[in-house]
């Protein structure tokens, strides 16, 4: 059974690994901060839902998401992890 997927989802918590990884302004890079981060786009980002069960998904990710959806998750991105880093929940 097909059941729907929030691509929106995964393309974020992609984009945060990416800067995470890539990026040496980002002071703190526990799995806390980035929960933080990725909890902070998902709730100001609309969901983009699609059914799939045949593992396609990144194929059907660069079809069907527009590349402004794709540059709003960075700009989000971006925005929480400026946020997180000056309020950390962690001490």
């Amino acid at each position: 059974m097909e059941k729907p997927i929030n691509v929106i989802e995964n393309l974020v918590k992609a984009e945060v690994e990416k800067l995470y990884n890539t990026e040496s302004w980002i002071c703190c890079k526990c799995e806390l901060c980035k929960l933080d981060v990725i909890t902070y786009v998902l709730n100001r980002i609309e969901p983009y839902y699609i059914t799939s069960d045949r593992g396609h998904i990144h194929s059907i990710l660069d079809i069907q998401v527009p590349s402004q959806i794709r540059t709003n998750i960075t700009v989000k991105v971006l925005e929480a992890i400026k946020l997180v880093k000056q309020r950390p929940r962690h001490t």
